[in-house]
């Protein structure tokens, strides 16, 4: 694991907003193997599996990303080979994404929760967007989670395997909601309403970072200073007495 130094807060510190969200989807996984431990429902195990491969996905593209950009490869891989392990699809292999973890928490304490902070608030739109996506996600799975054994015993229910289940919560939380699959009970109702809520404010965020980066970003002050100019001539040209012929 490499030295928290100055120049390596610098590097990891550069989109604090994404960090956060590995560190955070690195804290689900490793949740998500003591679920798979402990549950002994095979259904919610479904689910957790397939949420828990889409986050391998997710940690497969990071370490990519890490190998590519690293100033030094063969530096980050005396301890990256932690993010290739943790990035495979076994549920075991995710104990060594704690590597990551620990490097992530040793990172944010040095560099100290201001300079976070301000790193975090000049980059607004990548951190609220980044969030936004790990709240999704674990939204997601937990809605998919708790609908499941909120209706799979009730009269009528049609939502009765994890990837039912999951396939609701995820037409639900993009604001699709085809109708195929739909809560019956009360609990389910409020869960797909809390879902559908997490929806909208994803749709909302994506929407605004979208139009932050993609309009390009005008300088109006010319604009304004050329019109307090015009606007003071025609004052002055008001006041002056009117000349004889």
């Amino acid at each position: 694991m490499p030295d928290v130094d100055e120049r390596t807060i610098r590097t990891r510190l550069t989109h604090p907003g994404y960090e956060l969200f590995i560190l955070g989807i690195s804290f689900l996984s490793l949740a998500n193997l003591v679920v798979l431990v402990l549950a002994m429902d095979p259904e919610v195990d479904q689910v957790v599996s397939i949420v828990d491969g889409l986050l391998c996905i997710i940690f497969m593209i990071d370490f990519g990303w890490r190998l590519a950009t690293a100033p030094d490869r063969r530096e980050y891989m005396r301890w990256g080979w932690a993010d290739f392990l943790g990035s495979l699809p076994a549920p075991w292999l995710r104990l060594f994404r704690l590597v990551h973890v620990t490097f992530a928490v040793r990172l944010l304490n040095t560099a100290g929760g201001r300079r976070v902070v301000r790193q975090m608030l000049r980059e607004r739109a990548e951190t609220a967007i980044f969030f936004v996506f790990f709240v999704a996600i674990v939204v997601l799975e937990l809605s998919a989670a708790f609908v499941l054994v909120a209706e799979r015993s009730a009269p009528n229910a049609n939502i009765k395997t994890g990837g039912e289940s999951l396939w609701w919560a995820w037409v639900s939380v993009t604001t699709v909601g085809y109708g195929d699959f739909y809560p019956v009970t009360s609990w389910g109702r409020i869960i797909g309403s809390v879902l559908l809520g997490v929806g909208i404010g994803l749709v909302t965020t994506i929407t605004g970072f979208l139009a932050t980066k993609l309009v390009p970003q005008r300088d109006h002050a010319p604009r304004v200073e050329e019109a307090l100019v015009e606007a003071t001539d025609e004052a002055q040209d008001d006041r002056r007495p009117p000349q004889s012929a």
